[in-house]
């Protein structure tokens, strides 16, 4: 903390303030790494009428923390790579909708889903990871919006790059490799469950069977 300490000496702060604080600080700076030069301004600030403020430290850091942590994205602003275009069959709705997913990055696509605004950091942390594993960026936004529906507006760190990396594995690259694969995923679920209900489905028997049955059961010497 030497070069801390001799930064905030240069603000002419009261040491005895800081250091009655100094676990406090140490530890939100070790949270959000914060760098020396950085927490002795943070820290400044904090300090009002010869008080400090912990929630007033906190939420610079957090301002900070975002800042530099959005700052180390770049593979979300990326657009689809032109020879991984889908082939383009028809203009209908469906095509339109995978030419919009490999005209646009996926930084591009989640402001659109927040009518505007900038992403959470945490969305834009999700996407990056995706594409770090090898997602094209259609995919990668096909991705977003096979989660988000599927999970009320959500985006899972867990749920999504599990996913993802199926999709790296099995070497997805445009849109539409990207929906056969949801439709897909689909399909392969309303057999499992049709399959199932008729496992558990009882077995019906007719009363012709039923008669046959006893008939037979009496022939053995059984009771029926």
């Amino acid at each position: 903390l030497t070069l801390f300490y001799e930064t905030l000496k240069d603000y002419q702060v009261s040491m005895k303030i800081v250091t009655r604080n100094e676990d406090t600080i140490k530890q939100i700076a070790t949270l959000y790494a914060i760098d020396q030069l950085s927490l002795a301004l943070m820290v400044k600030d904090a300090i009002v009428e010869g008080k400090f403020n912990r929630k007033a430290l906190v939420e610079q850091a957090k301002r900070y923390y975002s800042a530099d942590s959005a700052s180390s994205l770049k593979e979300v602003y990326h657009t689809q790579p032109i020879q991984h275009a889908s082939p383009q069959t028809d203009d209908d709705n469906l095509n339109k909708h995978f030419r919009y997913l490999e005209t646009i990055s996926p930084y591009q696509l989640l402001k659109n889903k927040q009518g505007g605004k900038e992403p959470a950091l945490h969305d834009l942390n999700i996407a990056e990871s995706l594409m770090a594993m090898g997602l094209t960026p259609a995919v990668t936004n096909m991705l977003i919006e096979y989660v988000l529906g599927r999970s009320n507006g959500r985006l899972d760190k867990n749920y999504c790059e599990t996913i993802g990396a199926s999709w790296v594995r099995k070497g997805l690259k445009t849109a539409r490799d990207a929906y056969q694969e949801v439709h897909n995923t689909k399909t392969q679920k309303t057999i499992k469950k049709t399959t199932k209900k008729k496992e558990n489905k009882p077995v019906e028997v007719s009363a012709q069977d039923q008669e046959e049955l006893r008939r037979l059961m009496e022939g053995l010497g059984g009771d029926l």
